[in-house]
């Protein structure tokens, strides 16, 4: 029951976060779960620790050369904790497996461990925190994947591995005509693309306002007021440009009579001045545009199919 619970708060957090905050979040929830593991606890501290050394006396050859000061610092400051003593003597006596795992493009698959027999007691996801924090001082391109490593460990994969968010199944399952779907979205990444897909494969009627003008307020309102009582749907774009207008378009939706298979969606981007309110009373779904060129071009295709 415990570890459906932190799936299930993970799962459903997540939608509404941006994946560098899912990290993040997940990560947390890591620390929660393992708050009884002493083992874990000490390791997760050290991973948060921060180096009280500035100037390194270290020869700065170690690793043949590889270290920049802030690196041979942070590592000079490992090596004084009982839990990473003999990391030094470890880089000195073993070059050769320490300068694979910083030029290796996977280095989170390659850590050297010298801390291990200092810590018996550690179990696996203490364990790969040590790595964690050596990852973070000498390669921290590579922190995200091993974080993830340890996500895994904790989190089940079903959680974590969502993919893209299934609207439709939102709107049937996770949703109702009292609480707006607001789709919020990386700046210059427009969502309102999947709602007009998920309409067209429904042959659902639907009204589409773009806000920014003062004609789209009343346009809106009178759109929003028809599928109330219909039942249909209605699309409000950016409606982060104006934010004001939004506390009452709140209190006119309160005061509806809504079929319950009404639904509003609402497009915006990040804006710290949208109403709080409307965020707590909504179903904040985040969207950003894949990473990567072969993600960016399949996401480019499937828009161009679908609008055709």
């Amino acid at each position: 029951m415990t570890q459906e619970f932190f799936d299930k708060t993970y799962e459903n957090v997540s939608k509404g976060l941006f994946e560098e905050h899912q990290t993040l979040f997940a990560l947390r929830l890591v620390q929660i779960r393992k708050g009884l593991d002493e083992g874990f606890s000490k390791s997760f501290s050290l991973f948060m620790r921060s180096t009280t050394i500035i100037d390194s006396k270290l020869n700065p050859n170690i690793v043949g050369g590889k270290l920049n000061q802030n690196q041979l610092a942070s590592i000079e400051d490992l090596d004084s904790l009982f839990e990473f003593s003999g990391l030094v003597s470890s880089m000195e006596s073993d070059e050769s497996r320490w300068s694979q795992f910083i030029d290796s493009p996977t280095a989170e698959q390659c850590v050297p461990e010298p801390w291990k027999p200092n810590n018996p007691q550690f179990s696996t996801e203490a364990n790969q925190v040590m790595q964690m924090t050596m990852i973070k001082t000498l390669r921290p391109d590579r922190l995200i994947e091993a974080s993830n490593s340890l996500i895994k460990m904790v989190i089940s994969d079903e959680s974590l591995n969502q993919g893209q968010v299934e609207l439709d199944k939102i709107v049937d399952h996770g949703s109702n005509a009292d609480s707006p779907l607001l789709l919020v979205s990386a700046p210059g990444y427009d969502a309102s693309y999947i709602v007009d897909q998920l309409a067209k494969s429904r042959a659902k009627k639907f009204s589409s306002v773009a806000i920014g003008s003062p004609e789209a307020f009343d346009e809106a309102e009178s759109a929003i007021k028809m599928a109330a009582r219909s039942g249909s749907w209605v699309l409000l774009k950016n409606v982060h440009l104006a934010p004001s207008w939004l506390i009452e378009l709140e209190k006119m939706v309160y005061k509806l009579q809504l079929n319950p298979q009404f639904r509003l969606f609402l497009t915006m981007e990040v804006n710290p001045k949208v109403p709080t309110t409307l965020l707590r009373a909504s179903y904040v779904l985040m969207f950003e545009p894949p990473s990567g060129i072969k993600a960016a071009m399949t996401r480019s295709y499937t828009q161009a199919i679908s609008q055709e």
